[in-house]
């Protein structure tokens, strides 16, 4: 069984960390005024950061689609993924229209769980594979 951690790249997790564990980072949209990048693609957490202190407008974000979570769990199955943990800092747009279909099993981690809020658990679907 082969499980891997999928998130956005609101984690703001060092990249120690996600190399170690192979987490998997969709990124989130950033726009600063008419300049729009991908989160860790086009603009590094330094740039990020580096960019808020000199822009005259602060930061936009938008979240990454249900089709862009949805391409990366088909890749990591193909990679042999059995499993997916999914997990969002805080409840956003990331999972908003997120319906999984009947190949799919999903368990949000409810308070008072062992788990966080904003962790869910996916068994990959046969269709993915």
């Amino acid at each position: 069984m082969t499980i891997r951690i999928v998130t956005d790249s609101a984690c703001d997790l060092p990249q120690y960390l996600i190399d170690q564990h192979k987490i998997s980072i969709v990124p989130l949209s950033v726009r600063f005024g008419e300049h729009e990048f991908i989160d860790r693609q086009d603009l590094t957490t330094e740039q990020f950061w580096t960019r808020c202190d000199s822009s005259p407008v602060l930061p936009e974000t938008a979240a990454p689609s249900p089709g862009q979570f949805e391409a990366e769990f088909r890749k990591l199955a193909a990679e042999g993924a059995t499993g997916i943990v999914m997990i969002e800092r805080f409840p956003t747009g990331t999972n908003i229209g997120h319906d999984p279909g009947p190949a799919e099993t999903t368990w949000p981690v409810t308070p008072g769980s062992t788990a966080a809020p904003g962790v869910h658990l996916t068994t990959t679907p046969r269709e993915l594979r």
